[in-house]
């Protein structure tokens, strides 16, 4: 498509894959969220966490994703035994 950058064309295919499957829709957002959550940290989020952060990393522990050591200090949680 000329003239058309990535970013729409993504966009485009987002919105056509919601109006098929509008359940899926929340995951995609979803998705997109956590991605731009994930794009902000960096090496050194563990020792500038605040608790926005902490928080993060906090749910992705109750969904079930095993925080490794380094992400159980930005989640200001105690270190596993």
């Amino acid at each position: 498509m000329p003239g058309s950058t990535v970013a729409s064309r993504v966009s485009d295919r987002l919105a056509a894959s919601a109006e098929k499957n509008p359940t899926r829709a929340q995951h995609v957002a979803l998705a997109i969220v956590l991605a731009g959550i994930e794009e902000s940290t960096g090496r050194h989020t563990w020792r500038q966490g605040g608790d926005d952060i902490a928080a993060y990393f906090r749910q992705l522990a109750a969904w079930g994703y095993p925080l490794s050591d380094v992400e159980r200090i930005a989640a200001k949680l105690p270190a596993d035994s």
